[in-house]
This record gives structure tokens, sequence and C-alpha cells, in this order.
């Protein structure tokens, strides 16, 4: 794939995930890690999650045209990204910063993908720091409220999945998880979505946010 070629839907190219194994003895820094290494996974259509590492490296590697939205407040210096919904990763965040922050995020992420107000995107990033909780409660609030939506539940299993999917390829561990060769975590990885912090407020308003829904219209018949 050359960098003039448009990413085929829910391609990322190779380039752009090129991330080196940890070494099993790594003094534990991949355990519980999920921000000095990149990574970022397709969901659906042309939208992808990731930490802030993986938002850079899709920005130097994608090919076409394509934004990034960045969740967290360390700003990616680029033309391409997104800086304006950042919100602080916090447990003290109030129930309706959270409404306004998921419904402001979804937004985005659907003017991006279908050229609301500019050119649409071949592929749009979404991440925070870490890609577990902003990134997260934003990606699942476009799955729920605008094109695709889902019920919720099908929508985080969806999320859930693809997340673990990417944390194994570039094994990536939770504290509780380890390396050690016949243990029984072994081959066990994670990529947590929407844990601890400000994780339980914006899972209530991405709940909220689908419940609040209007009908979905119905398509009438060809006649």
């Amino acid at each position: 794939m050359t960098r003039q070629e448009s990413p085929a839907h829910g391609t990322i190219p190779a380039t752009a995930m090129a991330m080196p194994h940890e070494l099993d003895n790594d003094g534990g820094r991949s355990r519980n890690d999920f921000s000095s290494r990149p990574i970022l996974a397709h969901v659906a259509e042309n939208i992808y999650i990731a930490n802030l590492l993986g938002a850079r490296a899709a920005l130097a590697a994608f090919p076409g045209a394509g934004r990034v939205l960045n969740l967290c407040h360390e700003p990616i210096d680029d033309a391409r990204a997104d800086n304006a919904h950042a919100i602080e990763d916090s447990a003290a965040m109030t129930p309706a910063a959270a409404a306004l922050f998921v419904g402001a995020a979804s937004r985005r992420i659907e003017e991006l993908l279908r050229g609301a107000d500019e050119e649409a995107c071949d592929w749009v990033v979404v991440n925070c720091l870490a890609g577990v909780n902003r990134s997260s409660a934003a990606v699942l609030a476009w799955l729920v409220c605008c094109q695709a939506r889902m019920p919720f539940g099908q929508a985080l299993r969806l999320l859930k999945a693809t997340k673990a999917a990417q944390a194994k390829r570039v094994r990536f561990k939770n504290r509780y998880q380890s390396f050690g060769a016949g243990g029984p975590t072994e081959h066990l990885f994670s990529w947590p979505t929407l844990h601890g912090r400000s994780a339980k407020t914006l899972l209530a308003a991405v709940k909220a946010a689908g419940r609040d829904l209007p009908p979905a219209r119905k398509r009438k018949r060809a006649a």
C-alpha cells in the first residue's frame, strides 16, 4: 500500500502497527502500562481507537485523508488532529460533564467520518492518553447514538473484543497477568475498556444517551 492510496475499511497499514513485542522479563514495565507503547485497533467502518502514541503513529503512517480526535490534554501538534474536546480523566467528573462530553465527542466522530463541515475522512482515530476511558466512551457513544445505532450491550461487547484482540497481538498485560512461562496468565492479555477514574460516570452517560435517543426511523419499502 502506498501513501497515496486510501486504506480499505478496517485495514491498518503495517507500518503503523509494527510494534515490537516486549521481552518476557522487562521489569514489569509492560504490565498495567497502556500509555508508553503505541496501540491502535479498528472498531467499525473506518473508525479506530488508540492511545496517544498510537494516534501519533497513525498520523505518521496512515495514507489518505484522515483525522485524529484527541481527547486528552496533551495536544497533538498536527493540523489533522482535533484537540478541542479534551477532558480530564478524573473520578471527580460530574454526570453533567460526562453527558456533555460523550454527546460532543460522538457527534464529532460522525462529523469527521461523514464530512459534515469538511471533506469526509478515509479514517478517523479516536484517542486519549491510554485508550482506556475517554476514547472508549466516545467510540461507544458513537456506536450507540450515531450511524450504527447498536444496542448498548452489543456495542460494548464489540469494543471490548476489538481491544482484547489487539492487546493479544501486541502483548499488553494488566497488573494481574504475568509473562511467566507455564503460569496461569501467560497467554492472557489486556487493554481495558472503561476502568477506574471516570469510567463509571462515563459509562452511565453513554447508557443514558442511548436511552434518550428518538426511535430510529423505519425505511419505507419500495413500491
